[in-house]
């Protein structure tokens, strides 16, 4: 399933949101719940990790940008974690003006 965690840093904490199942259209009000809950905790590093995820919506996208977009105007930032080759294509082709910074796991 899914679950969120936070891990203090030498940094400060990183709020994680994990997606550990695929993670399709009925999932993103739970998705965007949680993000909007991170978001609304302040400034600082939100990881969604995909390491896990074998398939992401393409209407997920949106929804990551949005909450990338919020937290980069708190000084915050969003970092996509992890992902299959496919959701890594996906996030490439649904995010043309690159908000989302996708690292490997």
């Amino acid at each position: 399933m899914t679950a969120v965690s936070h891990e203090p840093t030498d940094a400060g904490p990183v709020r994680i949101v994990r997606l550990t199942d695929e993670c399709e259209i009925g999932m993103l009000p739970w998705l965007r719940a949680q993000l909007e809950r991170a978001v609304a905790q302040g400034p600082g590093l939100l990881v969604v990790d995909l390491t896990d995820c074998a398939l992401l919506d393409a209407q997920a996208v949106p929804v990551l940008v949005e909450a990338a977009r919020e937290l980069a105007a708190g000084d915050g930032r969003l970092l996509l974690r992890g992902g299959s080759p496919q959701v890594a294509r996906l996030v490439a082709l649904a995010d043309p003006d690159g908000e989302l910074c996708l690292s490997p796991a």
